[in-house]
């Protein structure tokens, strides 16, 4: 009797058996390890012309198999790239996505392009991540949505349904109707407790106050809605922060009604007012634009910072110097009023923009090192020729090129009236070391 190579059959017995189970290879002992599973996540779509996956995975996957239901199957080993497939003609019927994975096996489903879903459609699917953007059509009912994910992030327009209906198990919830077509109403204190996300944009059917958002909240983005309530009832445990709608019907909020540990904060299209001194130290990134009643000198601004936008309406005055020194992106509406010589800018900006544009004077021959983006627009005043010349002119002085910016390469000079520039050496020699520039009125 002919007996096979002991080391040989049982490394065929383990490369046979992997896509199934992997305990129990390897030495004949079981292995105490996370199970190693075939995962399926399958959806129907109504019509699709050109479907995008992207991002198939949220962790544990080693390889997933796309079967795009006309006969072609992709395998597809990085989870974070983004995935095409055109039909001839029109699909209809499922597509199924098979991720080898070892458990607890958290799967995505990324989808946008030229197709029509409908949430019913998600039946045979339990994603932990499910995200509808820019599709053709996205239809049904939120209760239709699957139990598992925990994280959502779709295009509401068509939808319909109560906030009660979503996912319990919610972590993250982004929601947008754009176009004030969905039907998706609901009381804002029906959300799920666990949320600690939560992105609502143009959700004016939605009801309640700052106040019933889940304690749990550490992240909140609201645009456009007619939520009520103020700064004071917010979570004290939020760290980023943005609203943007000037129907919210906020009464005398300050800034010290803000929530002591925000990193993150932007505000734009209403009012608030207050001192600078009053904002959160922990702030890395500021952005108070259009509508505001804010005041105070660039002493009093968090040195934590290393983003900063004021827009117009904000009352700023102080010395370049006073500027926090790990700012990286630095931006000014027109009635920002700062003394001292560019030259004491940050050392650590890469990018620079200045809405009404800086006098001639304050333009000197040194800049941030860094420097790869400089926006001035001017709103109110016409950019001479001389004027832009003298600008570019500064540019080329500095020397900045791609070998030491940390970003793109930009200049962008734009206004009401922008006469062209004459100097078109500067022009030529900025455009030599990496430069893109722009000049347009």
């Amino acid at each position: 009797m002919n007996i096979p190579n002991k080391g040989s059959s049982l490394k065929l017995l383990c490369l046979a058996s992997l896509p199934v189970i992997l305990i129990g290879c390897g030495g004949g002992s079981s292995s105490s390890g996370p199970e190693f599973v075939a995962k399926k996540d399958a959806f129907d779509v109504l019509e699709a012309r050109q479907v995008t996956l992207k991002g198939l995975s949220v962790g544990g996957d080693l390889y997933t198999e796309i079967d795009w239901g006309d006969g072609t199957v992709e395998e597809i080993r990085y989870s974070y790239d983004h995935y095409s497939h055109d039909y001839d003609g029109s699909y209809t019927g499922e597509i199924l996505l098979t991720s080898h994975c070892y458990e607890p096996c958290k799967t995505t489903i990324d989808i946008s392009g030229n197709v029509k879903i409908d949430t019913s459609g998600l039946t045979n699917a339990s994603p932990t991540r499910l995200k509808v953007e820019q599709v053709t059509e996205f239809t049904g009912s939120l209760s239709n949505l699957p139990n598992s994910v925990k994280e959502l992030d779709i295009d509401a327009e068509l939808l319909e349904g109560d906030l009660a209906d979503l996912p319990s198990s919610l972590t993250s919830l982004s929601l947008r109707n754009r176009n004030n077509q969905g039907t998706i109403s609901g009381n804002i204190a029906s959300l799920p407790s666990s949320i600690t996300y939560l992105s609502l944009d143009s959700t004016e059917d939605f009801v309640g106050s700052l106040a019933d958002l889940p304690s749990s909240i550490k992240s909140v983005y609201i645009d456009k809605n007619t939520l009520s309530g103020s700064l004071s009832e917010l979570s004290r445990s939020i760290e980023w922060l943005r609203i943007g709608n000037a129907s919210l019907t906020y009464q005398g909020d300050e800034l010290g009604d803000l929530p002591p540990n925000l990193i993150s904060l932007d505000l734009y299209n209403w009012t608030v007012t207050g001192d600078i001194s009053a904002l959160p130290r922990t702030l890395t990134h500021l952005n108070i634009r259009d509508g505001n009643a804010v005041y105070g000198t660039i002493s009093e601004l968090p040195t934590s910072l290393t983003s900063l936008t004021l827009g117009n309406g904000f009352t700023l005055t102080g010395m370049y110097s006073e500027l926090p020194r790990k700012l990286t992106s630095l931006s000014f509406g027109e009635d920002v009023t700062i003394s001292g010589s560019m030259g004491d800018l940050p050392s650590t900006l890469t990018s620079f923009s200045w809405d009404d544009a800086t006098p001639p004077d304050q333009w000197v021959t040194k800049l941030p090192n860094g420097l790869g983006r400089i926006l001035l627009d001017s709103k109110t005043e016409t950019f001479a020729s001389d004027y832009v010349d003298s600008i570019l002119s500064v540019l080329d002085a500095n020397g900045l090129s791609s070998s030491n910016s940390h970003s793109s390469l930009n200049v962008h000079l734009t206004g009401n009236m922008m006469e062209p520039a004459t100097d078109t050496g500067a022009i030529d020699s900025l455009t030599s070391k990496g430069w893109t520039v722009n000049v347009k009125s």
